[in-house]
């Protein structure tokens, strides 16, 4: 017995107790000292070929107990090679299980794993990504409001997390978004956010996460963003970011435009075009020798998300509109048309094609409003301090009237010739929906919600239908 068990210390197996024949389980005896204990063990190991001739898996189960072993042996032998029903893999001694819990054990292995929850970042990314009826630069944009006010916060987080995603936590991200703090784990300097632009980021988050609760299967069961506490919007904050400029006031900044820039800037605040109609009106458009000159606005510049600009339809259905136009407006027109196709672009940049926003904002119309704001001393003086206006970008900061007499005291910026254009019309008393029609909104409460304050007239009108009404009411009490 000495011997055997050296022999067994020696080369851990002995005893092939039955010959390998295909198809058929046989045990090999192994020996072997646990962890902890002086005497060695035996172990009872069950192997077999799974299956057929033509596969290559071997199946195998280790046993304390020779008759349990045995036992299995046999089954493995009866099912041909299989597990046997009622066996667990890989429970060895305690494999053998009741009907349910084998019925337990089989429906889990039927039944997919669930996938893995996405990140918020991930999920973002795809949900941005199909949004349609949106113009690609407005997917560019909301990819980067996502990507610098939101997933600093939760990009990492999975989309499912209800702590990392919770009333708390939001709550916490609108707060940091309103003060200008940095990310958990971050140092980097955020300006603190005007409530409007917390309120258009916490919109974008919002439809991210109704998609995920509309998700199929759903990822959330409840959007959490639907209660969030929101910065209020202080009253007349909407209209003070709309400047009204008088026919004077625009006259002043009109004559420090440089001769490239003027005819744009009194094509804009005489149609009320927005820029990229403007900037996209051909020469076909123009009906200028007609007995009532109009203009059709068919297109518009259009951002691909990739960059590149091309020409497409114009904001809404309601855009597409005709636009009348006036005798000193044709005589304007009829010079920059002259000689041109009818694909040509009436107004083109300096080096030709499309007039680029920017250089025409930072390099012509911000020049001019900065000239006008700043009366010849301040201009020196700005100059003097190394404020080279000609040779970069007029940063915000800089721009600041310099409250001398007879400069101008308003920062309008080029959209704002829109908003200069109705407040023009409505002083001449035409009527709102006539107003809409020339301007292409798509509502008339748009008209009415953002130019409506311009209409005092009509409160006077409203006090004395008032007046009357109440005066005829008083008239039979006083003839009692």
């Amino acid at each position: 017995m000495h011997l055997r068990v050296h022999f067994l210390l020696e080369t851990g197996v002995f005893d092939h107790q039955q010959p390998y024949r295909e198809g058929m389980a046989y045990i090999v005896d192994r020996v072997g000292k646990p962890r902890g204990k002086k005497k060695p063990e035996i172990s009872y190991q069950v192997k077999w070929n799974m299956g057929n001739k033509t596969s290559n898996g071997r199946g195998s189960e280790t046993f304390h107990d020779r008759k349990r072993a045995e036992h299995f042996k046999s089954a493995v032998d009866l099912a041909g090679g299989h597990y046997p029903p009622n066996f667990i893999p890989g429970g060895g001694d305690d494999g053998w299980v009741d009907d349910e819990t084998y019925r337990r054990y089989t429906n889990a292995l039927a039944e997919p794993a669930p996938p893995a929850a996405p990140t918020v970042a991930e999920f973002a990314n795809e949900v941005i990504g199909s949004l349609s009826g949106i113009q690609g630069s407005t997917r560019k944009t909301y990819r980067g409001l996502v990507a610098h006010h939101v997933l600093p916060w939760f990009g990492d987080v999975p989309i499912d997390d209800v702590k990392a995603i919770s009333p708390i936590t939001i709550g916490a991200w609108v707060n940091d978004l309103a003060d200008g703090a940095a990310p958990p784990g971050c140092e980097e300097e955020r300006k603190p956010l005007k409530p409007k632009s917390i309120r258009n980021i916490h919109g974008i988050f919002y439809s991210i996460m109704q998609a995920a609760v509309d998700a199929e299967p759903p990822w959330r069961t409840l959007n959490l963003l639907r209660k969030t506490n929101l910065p209020s919007l202080d009253d007349g904050e909407e209209d003070s970011e709309m400047v009204f400029l008088t026919v004077g006031e625009f006259d002043t900044i009109y004559t420090y435009l440089s001769d490239d820039a003027k005819d744009l800037a009194e094509f804009l605040a005489t149609t009320g075009l927005r820029y990229s109609e403007a900037t996209a009106v051909q020469v076909r458009d123009l009906d200028l020798l007609s007995d009532r000159p109009r203009l059709r606005v068919q297109r518009a510049w259009k951002r691909q998300e990739s960059g590149p600009w091309k020409l497409g339809a114009p904001k809404t259905a309601k855009s597409r509109r005709s636009v009348a136009l006036s005798a000193r407006q044709v005589n304007r027109l009829l010079p920059l048309v002259a000689g041109k196709m009818p694909k040509d672009l009436v107004f083109e940049g300096p080096q030709g094609g499309r007039w680029n926003h920017a250089t025409y904002y930072h390099r012509r119309w911000r020049v001019a409003v900065y000239r006008a704001t700043r009366c010849e001393y301040h201009r020196r003086l700005d100059w003097e301090q190394g404020m080279r206006i000609l040779q970069r970008k007029i940063r915000n900061n800089q721009m600041e009237p310099c409250g001398c007499p007879g400069v101008l005291e308003k920062l309008p910026r080029i959209h704002d010739l829109r908003h200069t254009h109705v407040s023009w019309l409505i002083a001449k008393n035409l009527p709102l929906p006539a107003i809409q029609r020339r301007l292409g909104h798509e509502s008339i409460q748009t008209t009415i919600d953002r130019y409506g304050h311009l209409l005092p007239e009509l409160d006077d009108d409203m006090v004395a239908a008032v007046d009357s009404f109440m005066l005829r009411e008083q008239v039979p009490a006083m003839a009692g």
